[in-house]
């Protein structure tokens, strides 16, 4: 029974382990992977179409065509500054805050060498979705912690009642053994009495009655004891 009783225990830690082996390894890494492939992705993308912006522009330039005005590169959202062969700026100058830039160079002879292009207003077009992907991979650690703590609270109640059954267990045990003590010592008393013949007539009847009730009282305790077990067995 006992042992019946300890490998449920380790069965039911081994489950708790594995359940928490999964959001605490696999799944924070594979949302960092997954997330952090998707920010490299986006800025590659926006990378992409700054370039391909300031190629077309630089072409426009070597052509002689008119690149566009500062109100048509603002409605695609984009900045654009155009820089000499010294590298000086020609006009207005880009922000230089760190954002990705598209770079190409005018193939033609002019004041103009060099197209680069910006993304306009505070921030990237990017930057809202790498916020919703870090709230996103945020919203998974919280929901992986959560459950590890779930999967801790479910070990240390399963540890915490396997406790309390163990006291229960000493605490019965020490009952019946009390309860055993008084009958055994009155029938060992009894028995003594009668066979060493200090005791004989109506005494002898007494002790025999005695005897009888004790013993009774030892099977009552014995039957209490055998339904304890089947309870535990079924349990």
């Amino acid at each position: 029974m006992e042992d019946r009783g300890g490998a449920c225990r380790l069965g039911s830690f081994a489950l708790y382990f594995a359940l928490l082996a999964v959001p605490l390894c696999v799944l924070p890494y594979a949302a960092h992977s997954l997330i952090s492939g998707e920010m490299r992705r986006g800025k590659a993308v926006g990378q992409s179409f700054l370039r391909e912006r300031a190629a077309h522009i630089a072409c426009d330039i070597a052509a002689g065509r008119e690149p566009g005005t500062e109100a048509a590169f603002a409605e695609e959202g984009i900045v654009v500054g155009f820089f000499d062969g010294r590298n000086e700026p020609v006009g207005k100058a880009l922000p230089s805050d760190g954002r990705c830039f598209g770079e190409a160079f005018v193939d033609a002879p002019g004041k103009v060498r060099s197209v680069r292009v910006a993304w306009a207003g505070a921030e990237n077009p990017g930057a809202a979705r790498r916020r919703r992907l870090l709230a996103c991979e945020a919203a998974v650690y919280l929901g992986c912690g959560a459950f590890a703590l779930l999967g801790v609270a479910l070990m240390v109640r399963d540890a915490l009642r396997a406790r309390r059954e163990a006291r229960a267990r000493l605490d019965y045990v020490a009952d019946v053994s009390h309860r055993l003590k008084t009958p055994l010592t009155v029938v060992s008393l009894c028995s003594e009495l009668v066979a060493s013949g200090r005791v004989e007539g109506e005494k002898a009847r007494d002790c025999a009655l005695s005897a009888a009730a004790e013993a009774a009282k030892l099977g009552v305790i014995v039957d209490e004891v055998l339904e304890y077990a089947k309870e535990r067995r079924r349990g």
